[in-house]
């Protein structure tokens, strides 16, 4: 959080500031002792977007890779950089996409080392369950749709409005923070910066899809879907 905060605000004290946010925020800090991997793939997840942020696309084809490996999330953050990229060509190129094999190389760094291990633990789950996805997984979601609108609430009130810095009456300035802090790193860094904001969006989504219950019956298990965008919007802050 201090080096991407120091890389798109050159402020040493917003650095700083981000850091002791994603240091001490409870969820993050229970997450981390929980014995799940929620700290591992934040680490990875961030990793990627640091290189990503520095134009250090091999390295973060293999963070993006490796975060995929540590939880299949890591596609979003997949998504989240190749839709980023893409945007970028487009816009500085006034629509035009592909123009060079530079462009291919880039594109292949960053998405084929992910597709490659989600290849194989689809393959493997085929083979042991005779489904791409885990089976209980299948079987706990069978009744969500990919367009989960009415479960976006509950996300809301089942993880965002209780941590620390938007719960209670802290959600409105919190959510203000939030987006200025989007808005000023968009400023300095533009398409670089976009997954930062993305992923957050993408894992809320991703847990929309896949959390089915009321917030009041929230479990460990159902945080730990979100628990690693605590760093991420540390950033943001």
């Amino acid at each position: 959080a201090y080096r991407i905060v120091l890389q798109t605000l050159r402020s040493r004290g917003a650095a700083i500031l981000a850091g002791v946010i994603a240091a001490t925020a409870p969820e993050f800090a229970f997450a981390s002792v929980s014995g799940l991997e929620t700290t591992l793939f934040a680490s990875l997840a961030m990793a990627a977007s640091w290189a990503f942020l520095r134009g250090r696309i091999a390295t973060a084809g293999i963070f993006l890779a490796l975060a995929t490996l540590a939880r299949p999330e890591g596609v979003l953050l997949v998504i989240a950089v190749l839709g980023a990229t893409l945007a970028r060509w487009i816009w500085n190129r006034e629509g035009s996409l592909i123009q060079s094999r530079q462009d291919v190389r880039e594109l292949a760094f960053l998405g084929v080392p992910a597709l490659a291990v989600v290849t194989v633990w689809m393959a493997y789950n085929w083979a042991v369950t005779g489904m791409p996805a885990p089976a209980a997984y299948v079987a706990s979601n069978e009744d969500l749709g990919l367009l989960p609108v009415s479960n976006l609430w509950n996300i809301w009130l089942g993880y965002f409005h209780r941590t620390a810095l938007l719960s209670g009456v802290a959600w409105a300035p919190g959510l203000a923070l939030l987006a200025a802090g989007a808005i000023a790193t968009a400023r300095q860094s533009r398409f670089s910066a976009a997954p930062l904001t993305l992923f957050t969006a993408l894992m809320a989504y991703g847990a929309a899809v896949t959390v089915s219950r009321p917030p009041e019956q929230w479990t460990i298990v159902d945080r730990r879907f979100l628990d690693a965008s605590a760093p991420f919007l540390a950033v943001l802050f």
